[in-house]
């Protein structure tokens, strides 16, 4: 699989004066987590891309924050295809009816935002064989380990 762009990213931006929020940054981190799993799991053959979207936000939606769009919360679409380019169509996002088909590449990268404070992103790429996804990279175990 030569010449793919891959996009992979831990992101946590914490304010530096705000030490107490630790428990609340471990906390975000683990749904976070649960966000990426869930979209991975509804990331199945003929499954509409938007599932995607819907698993993962869901997760986030039933921790308390959004709903929807609206932060705290996931404030954009969960994944993007990804490929030579990097970003590419096809988006895991509300309103892609697309069929997730085998061969197919994405990142799956749901978002906890919490404006003037903190944001928290876990982001792998993953392609869809004709049993379901797999992930090309180890996801995070922890955030004190963000590379698996």
């Amino acid at each position: 699989m030569s010449n793919y762009v891959v996009d992979r990213v831990r992101d946590s931006e914490a304010d530096r004066h705000v030490r107490h929020r630790v428990v609340l940054i471990h906390g975000v981190c683990g749904k976070e987590r649960k966000s990426q799993d869930a979209g991975f799991a509804a990331a199945k053959v003929g499954a509409p891309c938007e599932s995607v979207d819907a698993a993962a936000r869901k997760v986030i939606t039933d921790a308390g924050f959004g709903p929807d769009y609206k932060v705290p919360g996931l404030p954009h679409r969960t994944g993007h295809g990804i490929g030579l380019d990097g970003h590419e169509w096809t988006y895991f996002v509300r309103g892609n009816k697309t069929p997730i088909q085998p061969g197919m590449c994405f990142s799956d990268e749901p978002t906890i935002v919490i404006y003037g404070e903190f944001g928290v992103r876990l982001e792998d790429c993953l392609y869809i064989t004709p049993t379901g996804p797999k992930f090309f990279t180890e996801q995070s175990p922890s955030i004190e380990k963000p590379f698996g």
